[in-house]
């Protein structure tokens, strides 16, 4: 029986030199937009490099999902007033928050993104508060042809997580080993280790991740210690396009 799948493999970050990860992968997840988003020209430059068909998914910048008691905030530049980061995350639907979202998609055009994915924090709790934002916020911005995920944190209810996907157009990033795909449509995986960052992934395993991915299209990306090796493993069993 033939395998059918539309699948593009790649890590979360660029695990190598750029032009070396070019050469290896059709996708990455570009991890320093959560932090602070880079320059334009480099950006460009990533585009310009990648090979045609290359699949680029940006995390989205940590002023529209966390809040100031992140510590990851500390990363910030400097020039941002507290009171403006007091009105930062949670997909707040204020000026501060719409512009870094303005922001990031701007990179997206320059990069001809495919993805966004937004990443919640463990406070991110399942409240109607929460939902209710998020629902506003979706609602409000210009997506464009960007697909765009979500990563809820622990704790939510899969009937709730698949009814904020299916109301605000999300893809529901998961790793399959850990649980159910609660969207329809492209899939997300974010492979985050099934005993940690450490784990390196058997070949019954990955033989496993291939059948959650027949008949599927989306992405892969590995995030764990051994993850150049295992996505480079897992892209390998995949059929060639």
């Amino acid at each position: 029986m033939c395998f059918r799948t539309d699948i593009k493999v790649g890590c979360c970050g660029f695990a190598c030199a750029v032009e070396a990860y070019f050469e290896k992968f059709r996708a990455v997840e570009i991890q320093q937009t959560f932090y602070r988003l880079p320059r334009p020209g480099t950006v460009a430059k990533w585009r310009e490099q990648g090979p045609d068909g290359f699949v680029f998914s940006l995390k989205a910048w940590q002023l529209i999902t966390h809040d100031l008691s992140c510590p990851s905030f500390r990363f910030l530049d400097e020039g941002y007033l507290p009171q403006a980061l007091a009105r930062c995350g949670g997909f707040r639907a204020t000026e501060e928050v719409l512009d870094a979202w303005q922001a990031l998609r701007g990179l997206a055009g320059v990069l001809h993104a495919g993805y966004i994915l937004f990443q919640s924090p463990p406070s991110f709790e399942p409240t109607a508060e929460h939902v209710h934002r998020m629902e506003g916020f979706f609602r409000t911005i210009d997506r464009g042809r960007l697909r765009l995920a979500w990563a809820p944190p622990e704790g939510w209810p899969h009937k709730l997580i698949s009814d904020v996907c299916r109301t605000s157009r999300l893809i529901h990033c998961t790793d399959p080993f850990a649980g159910p795909v609660l969207s329809r449509g492209p899939v997300y995986f974010r492979l985050q280790g099934i005993t940690g960052y450490r784990h390196r992934y058997s070949d019954a395993e990955l033989m496993q991740l291939r059948r959650f991915c027949r008949r599927k299209s989306g992405v892969v990306f590995f995030n764990t210690i051994h993850m150049q090796e295992d996505a480079r493993r897992f892209a390998l069993l995949l059929p060639k396009r």
